[in-house]
């Protein structure tokens, strides 16, 4: 063997020899004047033909092999060792790394203990190791991987001693680059914590929080190899009260798109698989994403249209039954307050939304939880409480008294109905469809007391109610289509009853409370009073009126 040391060669006082993996003898000199120096030469390799490039003689061979192309990572479920001796699996670690020469140190993309036997299989010959590779871990198009085995991954099936690994940068391949890549805009998702997580989360302050988003975002960038400023957080959150008593909360996160990094759609699929399988992936090895609840992953924000199609087809049926409604009435008797079926239809509709979101999104935002009970159950008890003072003072005239023995059942209904909203009593005097139930004679001071306490129920239901539906909507990460729902009837409910107040409220300015139309003694009064809306009014009223007229 040819020897390019000097002989013979004076090592340094510790007599360091260094031999590297890839047979570089390292040969330390004597330090002088705060200098030192070392002598390198290439050591002759005797292995022959054992060694197959993997730098370890126990190794035939790997698939995909050294510097092997893979075409379509999407079909690569394992990758394998093949050993010239029987092993059995030990205690070691085998590690996927993508090669990023933008970042000092390259992110790992899967990593299986020996001991995990859900990942790691070995034949029944004991040669041939297999691990199983999830979907995340070679999706990244015309890029250089690695896999790097620990010392003691595999021990001897005869002597159970550890064996050598596989050291950085020896088991390359490639992923082929993809022609076309499906564009997809802007997305968002939601993440959730882990119940740690979110104990960790909401002992922080502000400025902790407000960092907490911050190193989640940049750990999430490093994992996924894309620009930080691709993602983005509002930094809401809400807690996810479908699960047990432990509470746990979402986040939101933004992916924009890019046209020079992968698209939107390959990062949102990478995201789902490695948080779902976070336990051999980086989202583990990283403090902050290692919060992250691998039972929840990551779902992108769908079209509620999309989602509740079915569910929004129903209301809208709904209401094509009440404008058909609307019309039969409306032909049957012309005279009669034929939008009291539509206004009777919001009406239930408002009260069943509100309380659904009570009861299944009231506690998603803590500080609005309180308010929204209390803004739907004082509004009911204060409406009830006045619609049977109504219906009782209303019983003091012979003629309402008659009516209500008769339509008694019809009363209560609407006695009940009354205490989502007070207006719900001034259907019992629309003449809709003519029937004879619609027909109340209510005084003018009943009717009045209704006209007030539906100004009251303004400012005590609608415009809160509404207030609420808007703060939550802005605090929300997911939003449902309850909550939707809820805003929608809240608003419409508050414009058509502000909208008609005005409208009362001018119509007495100007014709004052009632005028004449001719009709049939039905209950013991001489002629029904009919306001401008259509309605009858008490003929007792009417008797008064004349007298002082007179």
């Amino acid at each position: 063997m040819n020897w390019e040391f000097p002989e013979p060669s004076v090592l340094n006082l510790r007599g360091i020899l260094l031999t590297l993996p890839n047979n570089t003898l390292l040969v330390s000199q004597i330090e002088s004047n705060n200098t030192w120096s070392f002598l390198t030469t290439d050591m002759p390799n005797y292995s022959g033909n054992w060694d197959h490039g993997y730098s370890n003689l126990l190794i035939n061979s790997t698939s995909p092999s050294i510097n092997d192309t893979i075409f379509n990572p999407s079909n690569l479920t394992n990758i394998t060792i093949t050993y010239n001796q029987p092993v059995e699996l030990s205690d070691g670690n085998i590690w996927i790394y993508r090669i990023d020469n933008s970042v000092a140190q390259n992110i790992t993309r899967q990593f299986v203990n020996a001991n995990n036997y859900d990942f790691c299989f070995i034949s029944e010959d004991g040669l041939t190791v297999t691990i199983k590779v999830i979907r995340s871990t070679f999706s990244y198009p015309n890029s250089q991987f690695y896999v790097k085995i620990d010392n003691n991954f595999v021990r001897s099936k005869v002597y159970g001693e550890p064996l050598k690994g596989i050291n950085d940068n020896i088991w390359n391949f490639n992923t082929a680059p993809i022609k076309d890549e499906t564009y997809a805009g802007t997305a968002s998702g939601v993440l959730r914590l882990t119940i740690e997580g979110t104990q960790y989360y909401e002992k922080l302050n502000s400025t902790g929080q407000d960092d907490f988003f911050f190193d989640l975002i940049d750990e999430l960038s490093k994992i996924l190899s894309i620009d930080s400023k691709r993602l983005n957080s509002n930094k809401k959150t809400q807690v996810d009260d479908t699960i047990g008593r432990d509470p746990q909360i979402f986040i939101c996160i933004e992916i924009r798109s890019s046209k020079d990094e992968r698209g939107v759609q390959y990062i949102i699929d990478d995201l789902k698989v490695m948080i779902k399988y976070k336990h051999i992936t980086s989202i583990s090895l990283f403090n902050t994403t290692n919060y992250l609840d691998e039972d929840f992953g990551f779902e992108p924000r769908q079209n509620l249209w999309e989602k509740y199609k079915l569910r929004f087809m129903g209301v809208i049926l709904a209401l094509g039954v009440l404008v058909l409604l609307f019309f039969l009435a409306h032909k049957k008797e012309s005279k009669g307050r034929s939008m009291a079926v539509l206004q009777l239809g919001l009406i239930i509709f408002d009260f069943v939304m509100d309380s659904l979101f009570v009861s299944f999104n009231g506690k998603n935002v803590k500080v609005l939880y309180i308010p929204s009970i209390v803004f739907l159950i004082v509004p009911i008890v204060v409406n009830t409480i006045w619609a049977f003072y109504i219906i009782f003072e209303e019983n003091k005239s012979k003629p309402f008294m008659k009516w209500f023995t008769q339509y008694g059942k019809v009363v209560s209904l609407f006695t009940v109905l009354s205490g989502a909203d007070i207006e719900a009593l001034s259907i019992l005097y629309s003449n809709v469809a003519g029937f004879e139930f619609f027909k109340a004679p209510f005084s003018i001071e009943g009717k009045g007391r209704i006209f007030g306490g539906s100004c009251l129920n303004i400012f005590l239901e609608d415009i809160p109610q509404m207030i609420i539906q808007i703060l939550y909507l802005n605090s929300v990460v997911t939003y449902d289509i309850i909550p939707l729902l809820a805003l929608v009837s809240s608003c419409l409910n508050l414009l058509i009853n502000i909208v008609g107040r005005l409208f009362q409220t001018i119509n007495l300015c100007r014709f004052g409370t009632k005028i004449w139309e001719p009709d049939q003694e039905k209950f013991g009064g001489i002629r029904d009073n009919v306001n401008l809306d259509g309605s009858t009014s008490h003929p007792n009223d009417v008797i008064k009126e004349e007298k002082g007229k007179k």
